[in-house]
């Protein structure tokens, strides 16, 4: 009943109102393609992570192995050479669930319709948008919370519509408002190396970045190096779940998952940096790249919005 679970909420992930699809890709392996019909082989592309409609025609080679998931939560898998018409496929339904229902709405509404390239550019339309008249400084990372106390560095970064202008970053503790650390730069980032040599693990602090411009702070993020381990330890619970009851699932959405169960836990930078080790582990792979840098700004973009 877990793993159905699971795989209903990927469903949601990808079946959002507007795409029109009926089924989504959780699992492939082997070179797979995937046509509009079954003869025109010519129109064949490698399937990838994400949504399908009944009329696709899957192609799949010998030792090849596919898995989708209806959004009722039907689960259908290929495991045979041949060519397959993704609407004639048997699938099995599973069960309902509260989990489905506790984060089915969470899911349709993070994950808008349109591809990652889209969200960076309204998030940076957004910014050009709200910086009319006298630019805005907006903190994008980190986001406010807590940040691994095993990190050997934090890299600020925050977007502005200025090409000129020179900046102060700030840390402050915040129970005694006392300056921590502050840089001057004329980039819109600065990694801050061994931040452990500025700040104490579970003590709170906040960080804001001001311009030469206008010298006005106007937002702060709340900074919190988190216990020792606990990076670690709530990552290896998420994992070892999903490794017991979900073993076959790919990399791809076995990530989205992660992501999205650490920002259930407020835990947004541990996400992020989830996400970035990911990549490295699999610098070519632009589908994951898309998705996890969609989950990136869209949450900025929603930061906007609050």
């Amino acid at each position: 009943m877990k793993i159905k679970l699971l795989l209903t909420v990927f469903a949601l992930v990808y079946l959002l109102p507007g795409y029109g699809q009926e089924y989504a890709v959780i699992l492939i392996n082997g070179p797979v393609k995937v046509g509009s019909n079954k003869q025109d082989a010519k129109s064949l592309k490698s399937l990838v992570y994400g949504p399908l409609n009944g009329k696709d025609v899957l192609h799949l080679p010998k030792n090849a192995q596919v898995k989708l998931v209806k959004a009722d939560g039907s689960v259908c898998e290929i495991a045979k050479e041949g060519v397959y018409e993704v609407g004639s496929l048997l699938c099995s339904k599973a069960d309902k669930s509260s989990l489905v229902e506790k984060f089915g709405n969470y899911f349709v509404s993070f994950f808008e319709v349109h591809p990652s390239s889209e969200s960076k550019e309204n998030y940076k339309n957004s910014i050009y948008a709200i910086s009319r008249g006298e630019p805005s400084i907006v903190l994008e990372f980190p986001f406010s919370g807590v940040y691994p106390s095993e990190a050997d560095s934090i890299e600020f970064s925050w977007a502005h519509a200025c090409d000129t202008c020179q900046y102060q970053l700030n840390v402050y503790s915040e129970t005694s408002k006392t300056l921590i650390f502050q840089k001057n730069t004329r980039q819109k980032k600065f990694k801050l190396l061994n931040p452990k040599k500025y700040l104490k693990v579970g003590m709170s602090y906040y960080w804001n970045v001001v311009s030469d411009s206008t010298r006005e702070v106007e937002s702060s993020n709340r900074l919190i190096l988190s216990a020792k381990g606990d990076y670690l330890k709530t990552l290896n619970g998420i994992q070892n779940d999903i490794k017991s009851s979900l073993p076959k699932i790919s990399y791809v959405p076995k990530t989205l998952f992660i992501m999205n169960e650490l920002k259930a836990m407020d835990r947004m930078n541990y996400a992020l940096l989830y996400s970035n080790h990911v990549k490295l582990l699999y610098p070519k792979d632009k589908n994951l790249v898309n998705l996890t840098d969609r989950f990136y700004f869209d949450e900025l973009k929603q930061k906007l919005a609050d």
